[in-house]
């Protein structure tokens, strides 16, 4: 009985860490996706037409800000499938040293994806369509591969040209829809955007997105945040998720779990050795006739007792240390 309730212990301490690793990255991750950068959000105005370059700079210019990159952001529906595309038109020169970028994204870099983009700037010049990075679900849904050109309304009614000049996994803040929608993800260059859509509509097209890069101390966060209230926060989401009383909950009723079945455990060990002693009452009765004195009895059932729980030790020793290189292992499983 002792051992099944040790097992039990032991399973369900490697069942929680494995749920909390899991829990824990799949927040980060999460929290990552849906931001981007450690900051992003909707860009302050710009009535004066900045450049792309002067709009960073001035967001660089905020303490704690190390990278700052602004673009352009839109959705495009589509009533007739039932879909979304997601535009996010960036900035090539800033893109890749704001945002948070990891290899479940593609797999190519994203500085190799902004050069990429930038090395077809003459399509835009030449025949009016802009270079464009789509996501697996556009590529599947839509039959499109590299190569291929495709129309693509803009918001406002216009029709653009594009040619797909790579594919990635996933782009952040690109968020496949329910069992009714879908949604697509198009990464291009702003500048390339901008300039087909001017020639299209003959109106200027002005940065709506921003992406910030910033120090992680306090006193940087703080700063930011005052600045920028608006702006989504992936520390703040990722401290929100963390502290979520379900994921609280559901972690203390699994820690309840293990003590309680480690305390009887215990409990069930010691009254086990209590038992094996007081059923060798008749032994020790003789030892004592023999002339031993009760701290040598006394010893020898430290001594035996002991013997057992250095072993129990140690065995424990070595299955934590035969479990924890693998935890990594079981969190990605």
């Amino acid at each position: 009985r002792m051992i099944l309730l040790l097992a039990l212990v032991i399973s369900t301490t490697v069942f929680i860490l494995a749920y909390t690793a899991t829990q824990q990255q799949r927040t980060v991750d999460s929290a990552n996706f849906s931001v981007g950068a450690d900051f992003s959000g909707q860009s302050a105005p710009n009535p004066h037409h900045l450049t792309v370059a002067r709009q960073a700079a001035a967001y660089r210019a905020t303490s704690g800000v190390v990278s700052a990159s602004t673009g352009y952001v839109t959705s495009i529906p589509n009533q007739s499938t039932n879909s979304t595309t997601d535009i996010v038109a960036a900035d090539t020169a800033t893109y890749a040293n704001t945002v948070l970028w990891t290899s479940q994204y593609s797999d190519q870099s994203l500085s190799s994806l902004m050069s990429l983009l930038t090395s077809h700037s003459s399509d835009v010049t030449n025949n009016d369509t802009v270079p464009a990075i789509i996501d697996d679900s556009m590529a599947k849904t839509q039959g499109l591969a590299v190569g291929d050109s495709f129309l693509q309304p803009t918001v406002d009614g216009y029709t653009m040209r594009f040619v797909v000049v790579g594919q990635v996994h996933a782009i952040p803040g690109v968020y496949d829809g329910s069992y009714r929608f879908s949604t697509y993800g198009l990464l291009c260059d702003y500048q390339s955007y901008a300039t087909v859509y001017a020639k299209n509509s003959g109106n200027t097209l002005d940065t709506n997105f921003v992406w910030l890069q910033t120090n992680s101390d306090a006193a940087s966060l703080t700063s930011v945040r005052h600045a920028y209230p608006a702006l989504q926060d992936r520390r703040a989401l990722i401290a929100s998720e963390e502290s979520n009383p379900l994921y609280v909950n559901v972690n203390g009723v699994l820690y309840l779990g293990i003590a309680t079945a480690l305390l009887l455990a215990l409990l069930g060990t010691l009254f086990f050795a209590w038992m094996n002693a007081s059923g060798r009452l008749t032994n020790f009765a003789v030892l004592r006739a023999l002339g031993m004195a009760p701290r040598q009895i006394a010893a020898v059932l430290l001594w035996e007792q002991g013997g057992i729980y250095v072993a129990g030790l140690v065995l424990g020793l070595a299955l934590g240390l035969f479990l924890l290189p693998r935890l990594p292992q079981l969190d990605k499983t």
